[in-house]
């Protein structure tokens, strides 16, 4: 088995990863998380942390594969148990998508700041300022909407 890549992830680990303001917005708006090194398996349930389980160690080069892994087996079963939260009112659905909204956005922004946006991301960023873009000329000021077709600017509109 290729163990480099398994090896490398050990240079963050887990307990760094724990005290990041990522994981910090994460279990502020997750309900129910994993956090892995593909390793060792931390699950979360309301923002605190349950239960850890490994099912190997690294060694050298080398994994060694945990002698029991009844231990894997009642984390992920407790993690798959987990009932959504019910909900109650309109309410609770907006504030609920606006925690999740607004995780994405905060990782959406990072992406493009490190410079680690995906193709994807770049191209559905693209479409939506052209389809802003769209909207304004067709819904705009009329003189600027017409000044701005006559220079070109409606491309593909």
């Amino acid at each position: 088995m290729e163990t480099s890549a398994v090896l490398s992830l050990h240079l963050w680990s887990l307990d760094e990863a724990a005290k990041t303001e990522q994981l910090k917005r994460y279990l502020n708006s997750l309900d129910n998380l994993i956090l892995t090194d593909y390793l060792e398996f931390r699950w979360y349930a309301n923002g605190q942390h349950r239960y850890t389980a490994r099912i190997g160690t690294p060694t050298g080069s080398k994994i060694n594969k945990a002698p029991d892994l009844s231990a894997i087996e009642q984390l992920l079963t407790e993690f798959l148990a987990q009932s959504p939260q019910k909900i109650a009112s309109s309410q609770e659905v907006a504030q609920r998508m606006a925690k999740l909204t607004h995780m994405i956005h905060t990782i959406v922004i990072q992406a493009f700041e490190q410079g680690q946006a995906s193709h994807l991301l770049k191209d559905l960023r693209q479409a939506l300022a052209q389809t802003l873009f769209c909207r304004y000329l067709t819904t705009g000021n009329r003189q600027i909407r017409q000044k701005l077709t006559k220079q070109g600017s409606k491309k593909g509109c």
